[in-house]
């Protein structure tokens, strides 16, 4: 859940300097999606959303009010910002060897798993 507090933050403007290399974690998500339960990752995600909430509120209080909130913000944030479409080239570029993997499939994977956490938004 780094990812979209991260991204969140950067988006909300609260980041001195953004992090470029952020993107590796989609890259991460897509290529591992094929080895975990979407359900089981959603259920760790809540948890991982108040823990983070609770000890980086005081960086972005609307994640702090609201993390499910944000976290969805977020999804669509890093789906629209043009930004991260070129970090993540770039990150591919450097540091993706062999088969490459579009920026849009990577989102397509992180869209999923904010279905999944749509489904039981207990948060």
């Amino acid at each position: 859940m780094a990812l979209t507090r991260r991204a969140g933050a950067e988006l909300a403007g609260l980041v001195a300097e953004p992090n470029p290399t952020l993107v590796r974690h989609l890259h991460d998500l897509h290529a591992l999606r094929e080895h975990y339960v979407s359900a089981e990752v959603a259920g760790l995600a809540r948890e991982i959303m108040l823990a983070d909430a609770t000890a980086y509120g005081n960086q972005f209080p609307a994640y702090r009010e609201d993390p499910m909130r944000e976290t969805y913000r977020a999804v669509d944030g890093l789906t629209a910002d043009a930004g991260y479409v070129r970090q993540y080239e770039d990150f591919q570029r450097v540091m993706v060897y062999g088969d490459k993997v579009d920026y849009a499939a990577c989102i397509e994977t992180l869209r999923a798993l904010s279905a999944r956490l749509k489904q039981d938004p207990s948060v």
